[in-house]
């Protein structure tokens, strides 16, 4: 049994898996942490004694907001709760890592965390491991689940980021590219987005973060379909929050389908980003079970009559209508998404 909680964050991501160990004992493992509700999460957690990882996927603020509160939360003196390993995207130093934020205070945020995590791992007092999640690396939850990073790779999503961020592809001497001065996240970051797969008895669960296209076309080459075909993808995450930008549709339809796949997306109110794109959403409504933590925002504000690229505001509402429940916003609002997976690969949600 493993149950998947997608939280309502908004803009962001945070995933909670829940499922029992080899001795039948609860455990809990955490992907990404917006700070979004942060109370309700700590609440959440508040009684339990053990946390299997805390992994974060990629170093966008929008997945690291609430990571270090949560951390800190875990690690304070009194606390009963242990933390096994933490878990960070790619297999560089810190600074590395740094050329994907460019906002001064998320990068304060983010150097504050790391500082946060070196301390833990150095200190003689918390028996946690700290280190990259990086494709081939794997989880084992019990004998019959394991979770298998199948990117970012070394020499393919790594590199890629890196000739893309910096003047210095050899690695010394590393300036950020001025292009990317005065954004707030460095869009090549999303190179460094971990794909997780959780394989259980017959069933696979692909967990993609804010994945590129380019990963997806490498994934479909060395491994079509994934297992060879002998799982089903039970559920899918939309990539980053539905972008239209990262949307590989020859991907999902080799490896999702109506009958027994669910997808969801996680996006809310940003008028920056403006997510998810209704292409995509219409894409995913057709291919699979489609669910939401807040789509709903992000629909209404993507829109642009002077641009073929975007959907019209009676296109928006058209659709928000026919497939949205009426719902006021803050039920809206505050909706999880929740799935139960028993061991034969059915789903409750």
């Amino acid at each position: 049994m493993l149950n998947l909680t997608v939280r309502n964050v908004g803009q962001g991501d945070c995933i909670i898996l829940k499922w029992k160990n080899d001795q039948g004992d609860e455990e809990l493992g955490i992907i990404d942490c917006n700070d979004h509700e942060m109370s309700s999460l700590l609440n959440e957690i508040s009684e339990v004694k053990a946390i299997k990882f805390i992994l974060l996927t990629h170093p966008h603020s929008d997945h690291f907001s609430g990571l270090l509160k949560l951390l800190k939360y875990c690690f304070k003196p009194g606390s009963q709760i242990k933390v096994e390993k933490v878990f960070h995207t790619a297999a560089f130093s810190p600074s590395f890592l740094m050329g994907a934020i460019n906002f001064p205070q998320d990068r304060e945020s983010f150097a504050q965390l790391l500082q946060y995590l070196h301390d833990v791992h150095k200190s003689n007092e918390i028996e946690t491991t700290c280190g990259p999640m990086i494709a081939g690396v794997k989880i084992d939850l019990n004998p019959d689940m394991e979770i298998t990073c199948l990117a970012p790779e070394l020499y393919d999503e790594i590199e890629k980021f890196k000739s893309a961020t910096y003047d210095q592809p050899d690695g010394i001497g590393l300036d950020v590219k001025k292009s990317y001065a005065g954004k707030a996240n460095n869009p090549h970051g999303n190179y460094l987005s971990t794909v997780l797969l959780i394989s259980g008895p017959g069933w696979e669960i692909l967990l993609t973060s804010d994945a590129v296209n380019t990963t997806f076309e490498r994934l479909m080459s060395v491994r079509p379909p994934f297992a060879n075909g002998t799982k089903k993808i039970i559920i899918g995450q939309i990539p980053h929050h539905g972008s239209i930008a990262n949307h590989s549709p020859s991907f999902w339809k080799h490896h999702i389908n109506k009958a027994h796949s669910y997808t969801f997306v996680s996006s809310g109110e940003n008028r920056v980003y403006r997510h998810p794109h209704l292409k995509v959403v219409k894409f995913f409504d057709e291919a699979s079970n489609l669910k939401y933590t807040n789509y709903v925002h992000g629909l209404r504000e993507y829109y642009d009559t002077g641009s073929q690229a975007r959907s019209t505001l009676s296109e928006v509402l058209d659709f928000i209508t026919e497939k949205v429940p009426s719902l006021p916003a803050s039920d809206r609002r505050s909706s999880h998404i929740d799935f139960e997976i028993n061991s034969e690969g059915e789903i409750k949600c």
